[in-house]
Protein backbone atom coordinates (compact mmCIF):
# COMPACT_ATOMS: atom_id res chain seq x y z
CA UNK A 1 0.00 0.00 0.00
CA UNK A 2 1.35 3.33 -1.19
CA UNK A 3 2.04 5.74 2.20
CA UNK A 4 0.24 9.23 2.20
CA UNK A 5 2.87 11.79 0.08
CA UNK A 6 5.16 13.75 2.69
CA UNK A 7 4.68 17.12 3.26
CA UNK A 8 7.83 18.36 1.08
CA UNK A 9 7.00 16.37 -2.12
CA UNK A 10 3.52 17.34 -1.78
CA UNK A 11 4.14 21.37 -1.72
CA UNK A 12 6.51 20.69 -4.51
CA UNK A 13 4.10 19.25 -6.49
CA UNK A 14 1.66 22.30 -5.25
CA UNK A 15 4.38 25.06 -6.44
CA UNK A 16 5.03 23.04 -10.02
CA UNK A 17 1.18 22.56 -11.00
CA UNK A 18 0.82 26.69 -10.03
CA UNK A 19 3.82 27.57 -11.51
CA UNK A 20 2.57 25.50 -14.74
CA UNK A 21 -0.98 27.45 -14.92
CA UNK A 22 -2.53 24.49 -13.63
CA UNK A 23 -4.61 26.29 -10.85
CA UNK A 24 -3.77 29.49 -8.95
CA UNK A 25 -5.30 31.15 -5.02
CA UNK A 26 -6.02 34.29 -3.79
CA UNK A 27 -7.20 35.26 -0.28
CA UNK A 28 -9.87 37.82 0.15
CA UNK A 29 -10.72 39.70 3.16
CA UNK A 30 -14.42 40.26 4.28
CA UNK A 31 -15.04 42.78 1.92
CA UNK A 32 -13.21 40.87 -1.22
CA UNK A 33 -10.52 42.58 -1.01
CA UNK A 34 -7.25 40.47 -2.21
CA UNK A 35 -4.77 40.16 0.29
CA UNK A 36 -2.50 37.02 -0.93
CA UNK A 37 -2.09 35.55 -4.01
CA UNK A 38 -0.54 32.64 -5.43
CA UNK A 39 -0.10 30.98 -8.85
CA UNK A 40 -0.02 32.20 -12.67
CA UNK A 41 -3.75 32.04 -12.80
CA UNK A 42 -3.94 34.48 -9.99
CA UNK A 43 -1.25 36.76 -11.07
CA UNK A 44 -4.08 39.12 -12.46
CA UNK A 45 -5.24 39.92 -8.93
CA UNK A 46 -3.62 42.57 -7.60
CA UNK A 47 -2.59 42.61 -3.80
CA UNK A 48 -4.61 45.40 -1.90
CA UNK A 49 -7.25 45.89 -4.92
CA UNK A 50 -10.83 44.50 -4.79
CA UNK A 51 -11.44 41.30 -6.33
CA UNK A 52 -13.44 42.62 -8.95
CA UNK A 53 -10.12 44.49 -10.74
CA UNK A 54 -8.54 41.89 -12.01
CA UNK A 55 -11.58 39.57 -12.22
CA UNK A 56 -14.22 41.74 -13.84
CA UNK A 57 -16.89 38.94 -13.98
CA UNK A 58 -17.02 38.52 -10.21
CA UNK A 59 -18.45 42.24 -10.12
CA UNK A 60 -21.69 40.53 -10.64
CA UNK A 61 -21.97 37.88 -7.93
CA UNK A 62 -20.76 40.20 -4.81
CA UNK A 63 -23.86 39.43 -3.13
CA UNK A 64 -23.68 35.62 -3.98
CA UNK A 65 -20.34 35.30 -2.59
CA UNK A 66 -20.87 37.43 0.79
CA UNK A 67 -23.99 34.64 1.29
CA UNK A 68 -21.57 31.68 1.31
CA UNK A 69 -21.69 29.73 4.71
CA UNK A 70 -18.44 29.60 7.13
CA UNK A 71 -18.29 25.93 6.29
CA UNK A 72 -15.30 26.28 4.02
CA UNK A 73 -17.07 22.99 1.91
CA UNK A 74 -19.81 24.96 0.20
CA UNK A 75 -18.08 26.68 -2.92
CA UNK A 76 -19.62 29.80 -5.17
CA UNK A 77 -18.85 28.13 -8.70
CA UNK A 78 -18.65 30.19 -11.99
CA UNK A 79 -17.02 27.41 -14.68
CA UNK A 80 -15.65 27.70 -18.46
CA UNK A 81 -14.83 31.94 -17.92
CA UNK A 82 -12.80 32.94 -20.77
CA UNK A 83 -10.26 35.12 -19.27
CA UNK A 84 -9.53 38.45 -21.68
CA UNK A 85 -5.79 38.66 -22.73
CA UNK A 86 -3.97 40.90 -25.13
CA UNK A 87 -3.35 39.61 -28.69
CA UNK A 88 -0.56 38.69 -28.31
CA UNK A 89 -1.56 36.13 -25.09
CA UNK A 90 -3.28 33.09 -24.92
CA UNK A 91 -6.61 32.84 -23.97
CA UNK A 92 -7.04 30.20 -21.15
CA UNK A 93 -10.94 28.74 -20.16
CA UNK A 94 -10.97 29.03 -16.33
CA UNK A 95 -13.17 27.41 -13.37
CA UNK A 96 -13.48 29.51 -10.64
CA UNK A 97 -14.49 28.61 -6.98
CA UNK A 98 -14.87 30.62 -4.24
CA UNK A 99 -15.12 29.44 -0.37
CA UNK A 100 -15.47 31.48 2.83
CA UNK A 101 -12.95 30.43 5.51
CA UNK A 102 -14.11 28.72 8.87
CA UNK A 103 -11.19 31.23 10.15
CA UNK A 104 -10.25 34.07 8.35
CA UNK A 105 -6.06 33.52 9.11
CA UNK A 106 -4.79 30.34 6.72
CA UNK A 107 -2.76 27.79 8.11
CA UNK A 108 0.73 28.24 7.01
CA UNK A 109 1.61 24.64 8.43
CA UNK A 110 -0.06 23.52 5.09
CA UNK A 111 -0.96 26.39 2.90
CA UNK A 112 1.47 26.56 -0.13
CA UNK A 113 1.16 30.06 -0.81
CA UNK A 114 4.13 30.45 2.04
CA UNK A 115 6.43 29.37 -0.31
CA UNK A 116 5.70 31.67 -3.24
CA UNK A 117 6.83 35.06 -1.46
CA UNK A 118 3.91 36.98 -2.59
CA UNK A 119 1.05 35.66 0.05
CA UNK A 120 3.29 35.60 3.56
CA UNK A 121 1.29 37.96 4.83
CA UNK A 122 -2.08 36.84 3.38
CA UNK A 123 -5.44 36.80 5.33
CA UNK A 124 -8.92 36.79 4.20
CA UNK A 125 -12.75 35.48 5.20
CA UNK A 126 -12.61 34.03 1.23
CA UNK A 127 -10.45 31.76 -0.71
CA UNK A 128 -10.59 32.22 -4.70
CA UNK A 129 -9.60 29.15 -6.36
CA UNK A 130 -8.60 29.29 -9.79
CA UNK A 131 -8.21 26.53 -12.15
CA UNK A 132 -7.87 25.72 -15.76
CA UNK A 133 -11.05 24.38 -17.45
CA UNK A 134 -11.12 21.08 -18.97
CA UNK A 135 -13.78 21.84 -21.38
CA UNK A 136 -14.75 24.65 -23.68
CA UNK A 137 -18.81 25.29 -22.69
CA UNK A 138 -19.94 28.27 -21.64
CA UNK A 139 -23.51 26.83 -21.18
CA UNK A 140 -23.69 26.99 -16.98
CA UNK A 141 -22.27 30.65 -16.98
CA UNK A 142 -25.45 31.67 -19.69
CA UNK A 143 -27.49 29.19 -17.08
CA UNK A 144 -26.78 31.15 -14.38
CA UNK A 145 -26.60 34.75 -16.38
CA UNK A 146 -30.18 34.03 -17.62
CA UNK A 147 -31.60 32.89 -13.92
CA UNK A 148 -29.97 35.92 -12.69
CA UNK A 149 -31.63 38.15 -15.20
CA UNK A 150 -35.47 36.34 -14.98
CA UNK A 151 -34.56 37.29 -10.90
CA UNK A 152 -34.18 40.71 -11.56
CA UNK A 153 -36.83 41.53 -14.32
CA UNK A 154 -39.39 39.34 -11.30
CA UNK A 155 -38.06 41.82 -9.23
CA UNK A 156 -38.78 44.72 -11.65
CA UNK A 157 -41.75 43.40 -12.59
CA UNK A 158 -43.29 43.09 -8.56
CA UNK A 159 -42.08 46.75 -8.30
CA UNK A 160 -44.05 47.91 -10.86
CA UNK A 161 -46.97 46.01 -9.37
CA UNK A 162 -46.64 48.15 -6.14
CA UNK A 163 -46.14 51.37 -8.29
CA UNK A 164 -49.25 50.80 -10.28
CA UNK A 165 -51.43 49.85 -7.20
CA UNK A 166 -50.71 53.17 -5.06
CA UNK A 167 -51.58 54.44 -8.82
CA UNK A 168 -54.93 53.28 -9.02
CA UNK A 169 -55.89 53.49 -4.92
CA UNK A 170 -54.93 57.26 -6.23
CA UNK A 171 -56.97 57.37 -9.13
CA UNK A 172 -59.62 55.72 -6.59
CA UNK A 173 -59.54 58.63 -4.31
CA UNK A 174 -59.76 61.23 -7.38
CA UNK A 175 -62.49 59.46 -8.91
CA UNK A 176 -64.42 59.73 -5.44
CA UNK A 177 -63.06 63.06 -4.91
CA UNK A 178 -64.44 63.96 -8.45
CA UNK A 179 -68.00 62.19 -7.34
CA UNK A 180 -67.70 63.85 -4.22
CA UNK A 181 -67.82 67.89 -5.45
CA UNK A 182 -70.08 66.92 -8.39
CA UNK A 183 -72.56 65.83 -5.56
CA UNK A 184 -71.93 68.94 -3.91
CA UNK A 185 -72.10 71.59 -6.20
CA UNK A 186 -75.09 70.10 -7.64
CA UNK A 187 -76.82 70.01 -4.08
CA UNK A 188 -75.35 71.56 -1.82
CA UNK A 189 -74.23 75.08 -3.60
CA UNK A 190 -77.93 75.01 -4.97
CA UNK A 191 -79.62 75.70 -1.85
CA UNK A 192 -78.01 79.29 -1.19
CA UNK A 193 -77.90 80.15 -5.08
CA UNK A 194 -81.92 79.67 -5.03
CA UNK A 195 -81.97 81.89 -1.45
CA UNK A 196 -79.93 84.37 -3.61
CA UNK A 197 -82.32 84.47 -6.02
CA UNK A 198 -85.57 84.59 -3.81
CA UNK A 199 -84.11 87.50 -1.86
CA UNK A 200 -82.82 89.62 -5.04
CA UNK A 201 -86.49 89.09 -5.58
CA UNK A 202 -87.40 90.84 -2.70
CA UNK A 203 -85.32 93.75 -3.46
CA UNK A 204 -86.75 94.44 -6.44
CA UNK A 205 -90.19 93.78 -5.03
CA UNK A 206 -89.49 96.25 -2.27
CA UNK A 207 -88.48 99.19 -5.04
CA UNK A 208 -91.43 98.75 -7.14
CA UNK A 209 -93.18 98.66 -3.72
CA UNK A 210 -91.33 101.66 -2.17
CA UNK A 211 -90.73 99.71 0.69
CA UNK A 212 -87.59 100.36 2.49
CA UNK A 213 -88.03 98.04 5.45
CA UNK A 214 -87.96 95.42 3.20
CA UNK A 215 -85.40 96.52 1.24
CA UNK A 216 -83.17 96.90 4.23
CA UNK A 217 -84.29 93.40 5.46
CA UNK A 218 -83.23 91.41 2.39
CA UNK A 219 -80.56 93.07 1.43
CA UNK A 220 -79.32 92.12 5.39
CA UNK A 221 -80.36 88.53 4.42
CA UNK A 222 -78.64 88.42 1.35
CA UNK A 223 -75.52 89.80 3.00
CA UNK A 224 -75.63 86.69 5.02
CA UNK A 225 -76.01 84.52 2.37
CA UNK A 226 -73.17 85.60 0.13
CA UNK A 227 -71.24 85.33 3.39
CA UNK A 228 -72.46 81.41 3.55
CA UNK A 229 -71.63 81.24 -0.16
CA UNK A 230 -68.26 82.36 0.40
CA UNK A 231 -67.79 79.87 3.91
CA UNK A 232 -68.81 77.24 1.98
CA UNK A 233 -66.49 77.56 -1.17
CA UNK A 234 -63.77 78.38 1.12
CA UNK A 235 -64.41 74.84 3.26
CA UNK A 236 -64.81 73.42 -0.30
CA UNK A 237 -61.42 73.84 -1.38
CA UNK A 238 -59.42 73.61 1.66
CA UNK A 239 -61.62 69.60 1.69
CA UNK A 240 -60.05 69.27 -1.55
CA UNK A 241 -56.65 69.81 -0.66
CA UNK A 242 -56.58 68.26 2.22
CA UNK A 243 -54.20 65.28 2.41
CA UNK A 244 -51.76 66.28 -0.21
CA UNK A 245 -50.31 69.70 1.59
CA UNK A 246 -48.51 68.27 4.99
CA UNK A 247 -45.93 69.24 6.64
CA UNK A 248 -42.95 67.40 7.96
CA UNK A 249 -42.60 64.30 9.66
CA UNK A 250 -42.48 65.04 13.39
CA UNK A 251 -41.48 62.96 16.61
CA UNK A 252 -44.18 63.75 19.18
CA UNK A 253 -45.60 62.60 22.42
CA UNK A 254 -49.25 61.78 21.52
CA UNK A 255 -50.15 62.22 25.38
CA UNK A 256 -49.04 65.26 25.79
CA UNK A 257 -50.78 66.57 22.16
CA UNK A 258 -54.20 65.23 23.91
CA UNK A 259 -53.85 67.00 26.64
CA UNK A 260 -53.11 70.65 25.43
CA UNK A 261 -55.64 69.79 22.76
CA UNK A 262 -58.60 69.10 26.00
CA UNK A 263 -57.24 72.22 27.93
CA UNK A 264 -57.37 74.42 25.16
CA UNK A 265 -61.08 73.25 24.67
CA UNK A 266 -63.71 75.56 26.80
CA UNK A 267 -65.81 73.03 28.63
CA UNK A 268 -69.29 73.86 30.59
CA UNK A 269 -69.45 73.79 34.29
CA UNK A 270 -69.61 70.17 35.48
CA UNK A 271 -68.46 68.58 31.73
CA UNK A 272 -65.94 65.71 32.26
CA UNK A 273 -63.26 64.85 29.77
CA UNK A 274 -61.17 61.72 31.41
CA UNK A 275 -58.03 60.95 29.10
CA UNK A 276 -56.65 57.10 30.24
CA UNK A 277 -55.26 54.40 28.34
CA UNK A 278 -51.12 53.93 26.60
CA UNK A 279 -50.24 57.07 24.48
CA UNK A 280 -46.73 55.99 23.26
CA UNK A 281 -44.45 58.00 21.07
CA UNK A 282 -45.76 58.63 17.11
CA UNK A 283 -43.72 59.70 14.18
CA UNK A 284 -46.48 61.56 12.17
CA UNK A 285 -47.60 64.55 10.71
CA UNK A 286 -48.72 66.89 14.14
CA UNK A 287 -51.14 68.67 12.29
CA UNK A 288 -53.75 66.16 10.86
CA UNK A 289 -53.96 64.24 13.81
CA UNK A 290 -54.20 67.33 15.61
CA UNK A 291 -57.13 68.23 13.60
CA UNK A 292 -58.54 65.15 13.73
CA UNK A 293 -58.83 65.12 17.48
CA UNK A 294 -59.96 68.63 18.12
CA UNK A 295 -62.45 67.85 15.84
CA UNK A 296 -63.82 65.09 17.56
CA UNK A 297 -63.68 66.62 21.26
CA UNK A 298 -65.52 69.81 20.40
CA UNK A 299 -68.24 68.33 18.60
CA UNK A 300 -68.35 65.86 21.63
CA UNK A 301 -68.46 68.89 23.51
CA UNK A 302 -70.83 71.50 21.28
CA UNK A 303 -73.32 68.82 20.40
CA UNK A 304 -73.66 67.42 23.95
CA UNK A 305 -77.27 67.76 25.55
CA UNK A 306 -76.58 67.61 28.98
CA UNK A 307 -73.84 70.37 29.38
CA UNK A 308 -73.86 70.02 33.56
CA UNK A 309 -73.39 66.20 33.32
CA UNK A 310 -71.57 65.39 30.35
CA UNK A 311 -68.81 63.54 29.85
CA UNK A 312 -66.14 62.32 27.30
CA UNK A 313 -63.82 59.65 27.34
CA UNK A 314 -61.01 59.47 25.52
CA UNK A 315 -58.66 56.19 25.27
CA UNK A 316 -55.84 55.57 23.78
CA UNK A 317 -54.21 51.84 23.21
CA UNK A 318 -50.93 50.79 21.35
CA UNK A 319 -51.72 47.59 18.86
CA UNK A 320 -49.06 46.90 16.42
CA UNK A 321 -47.35 49.79 14.26
CA UNK A 322 -51.44 51.95 15.42
CA UNK A 323 -52.81 53.70 18.00
CA UNK A 324 -56.17 53.25 17.87
CA UNK A 325 -57.96 56.01 19.95
CA UNK A 326 -61.54 56.20 20.91
CA UNK A 327 -63.51 59.31 21.69
CA UNK A 328 -66.77 58.30 23.48
CA UNK A 329 -69.42 60.09 25.13
CA UNK A 330 -72.72 59.82 26.79
CA UNK A 331 -74.31 62.56 24.68
CA UNK A 332 -77.76 62.01 22.46
CA UNK A 333 -75.87 59.91 20.17
CA UNK A 334 -76.69 59.67 16.52
CA UNK A 335 -79.56 57.68 14.90
CA UNK A 336 -78.70 54.48 12.72
CA UNK A 337 -79.92 56.56 9.85
CA UNK A 338 -78.05 59.70 9.78
CA UNK A 339 -74.44 57.55 10.35
CA UNK A 340 -73.32 57.53 6.99
CA UNK A 341 -74.52 61.41 6.22
CA UNK A 342 -72.30 63.01 9.23
CA UNK A 343 -69.13 62.45 7.24
CA UNK A 344 -70.51 64.12 4.30
CA UNK A 345 -69.59 67.63 3.33
CA UNK A 346 -72.67 69.90 5.03
CA UNK A 347 -74.08 67.46 6.56
CA UNK A 348 -74.59 67.94 10.28
CA UNK A 349 -77.22 67.73 11.85
CA UNK A 350 -79.05 69.29 15.56
CA UNK A 351 -81.21 68.10 18.02
CA UNK A 352 -84.39 70.53 18.01
CA UNK A 353 -86.76 71.13 21.09
CA UNK A 354 -88.29 67.83 20.87
CA UNK A 355 -85.39 65.51 20.74
CA UNK A 356 -85.61 65.15 16.71
CA UNK A 357 -83.01 65.83 14.51
CA UNK A 358 -83.10 68.41 11.90
CA UNK A 359 -80.44 69.82 9.47
CA UNK A 360 -77.73 72.24 10.92
CA UNK A 361 -77.24 75.37 9.06
CA UNK A 362 -73.96 76.39 11.00
CA UNK A 363 -71.97 75.96 8.84
CA UNK A 364 -69.18 76.11 11.34
CA UNK A 365 -69.92 72.25 11.49
CA UNK A 366 -70.43 71.60 7.80
CA UNK A 367 -67.24 70.39 7.45
CA UNK A 368 -66.05 68.82 10.48
CA UNK A 369 -66.89 65.30 10.06
CA UNK A 370 -65.89 65.15 6.57
CA UNK A 371 -62.76 66.89 7.39
CA UNK A 372 -61.68 63.96 10.07
CA UNK A 373 -62.65 61.38 7.80
CA UNK A 374 -60.66 62.60 5.13
CA UNK A 375 -57.40 63.54 7.04
CA UNK A 376 -57.42 60.08 8.76
CA UNK A 377 -57.51 58.59 5.40
CA UNK A 378 -54.93 60.29 4.05
CA UNK A 379 -52.40 59.02 5.93
CA UNK A 380 -53.46 55.38 6.17
CA UNK A 381 -55.67 55.53 9.38
CA UNK A 382 -59.34 54.41 9.62
CA UNK A 383 -62.29 55.83 11.36
CA UNK A 384 -65.38 54.16 12.42
CA UNK A 385 -68.33 55.37 14.40
CA UNK A 386 -70.89 53.47 16.85
CA UNK A 387 -73.66 54.77 18.16
CA UNK A 388 -77.36 53.26 18.78
CA UNK A 389 -79.72 56.08 20.92
CA UNK A 390 -82.48 53.38 20.33
CA UNK A 391 -80.89 51.62 22.68
CA UNK A 392 -78.28 53.56 24.90
CA UNK A 393 -77.02 57.13 25.21
CA UNK A 394 -73.68 58.43 23.79
CA UNK A 395 -71.42 57.65 20.51
CA UNK A 396 -68.18 56.66 20.47
CA UNK A 397 -65.47 57.41 17.50
CA UNK A 398 -62.43 55.17 17.27
CA UNK A 399 -59.48 55.82 15.20
CA UNK A 400 -56.92 53.44 13.71
CA UNK A 401 -53.49 55.68 13.65
CA UNK A 402 -50.18 54.80 12.13
CA UNK A 403 -47.70 55.18 14.57
CA UNK A 404 -44.72 55.70 12.29
CA UNK A 405 -45.85 56.92 9.54
CA UNK A 406 -43.22 56.77 6.32
CA UNK A 407 -42.17 59.71 4.28
CA UNK A 408 -44.45 60.33 0.70
CA UNK A 409 -47.02 57.89 2.38
CA UNK A 410 -49.85 60.39 2.43
CA UNK A 411 -51.74 60.74 -0.80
Amino acid sequence: MMSNPQPAPLFSASLLLARNGIYGLAWLDAQLIVTGRFGELASRLEIGEPMHAGMPILADYEDDIHALPSDGVTSFELPGILLVASPDEARPRIDISVFRHASETPDRSTDPAGMSGEADQATGAFLLLITRASHQSTTDVAVARLQRDRRMLLEQIEQQKLELEKANAELELCNRDLEDYASIISHDLKAPMRILRYLADDVEQGVEEANPEKIHEACTALKGQSRRMSTMLSQLLDYASLGRNKDALEVIDSRQLIGDIVASLPCPDGFAIKIQGDWPELTTYIAPLDLVLRNLIDNAIKHHDLKSDGWIEITGTQQGEHLNITVADNGPGIPLGRQDAVFFPFRSYRLDGDGQYLPNDDLSHGMGLAFVKRTVESVGGKLTLASDPGTARGSQFSISWPTHQPPGAAN
